[in-house]
């Protein structure tokens, strides 16, 4: 993802990350959100930017990561 970009994942909405990599990545996840990662995908986390889970949203981790 380009600098200063950021992916927020909206109540109901639903991101899957499916064998591929998100790079350098700002990701917002919003409550009632749905982040699924499978098949050995993997989101690295832009430098300097936090990573959470808010209650409500769903991670689906089955098969892959999620680096700092």
């Amino acid at each position: 993802m380009y600098n200063n970009t950021t992916l927020t994942i909206q109540n109901g909405g639903k991101l899957v990350i499916d064998a591929s990599i998100l790079q350098n990545a700002k990701i917002i996840m919003e409550s009632g959100s749905n982040l699924e990662i499978i098949n050995g995908g993997s989101i690295n986390i832009c430098s300097n930017e936090e990573f959470s889970v808010p209650l409500g949203a769903i991670l689906n981790l089955v098969n892959g990561n999620i680096n700092p």
